[in-house]
């Protein structure tokens, strides 16, 4: 059992990103809309992103790999720094 049970890795966790100006709902709906369309062919089972979001912190949470999640940050850093 201890050979099996090990923490999971930092990289699989939660990453929070507090929101400025935009909406915390807002912004998860857009991002859970894009990714469901991005990947037409696949469920979100497979894809493996997640978002959720606090609105009296105003903060997204996002659960992706690595390389989606760079991808994530870059695109609410502009989504909350756009003055529309």
């Amino acid at each position: 059992i201890k050979r099996l049970d090990r923490p999971n890795a930092p990289q699989g966790g939660m990453t929070a990103f507090a929101l400025k100006k935009a909406n915390a709902s807002r912004v998860a709906t857009l991002l859970q809309q894009f990714y469901a369309q991005r990947y037409p062919n696949e469920t979100a089972a497979q894809h493996q992103i997640r978002i959720t979001f606090d609105e009296s912190t105003n903060t997204v949470f996002v659960q992706a790999a690595p390389a989606d999640l760079a991808e994530i940050r870059n695109l609410i850093e502009r989504i909350d720094s756009t003055v529309s």
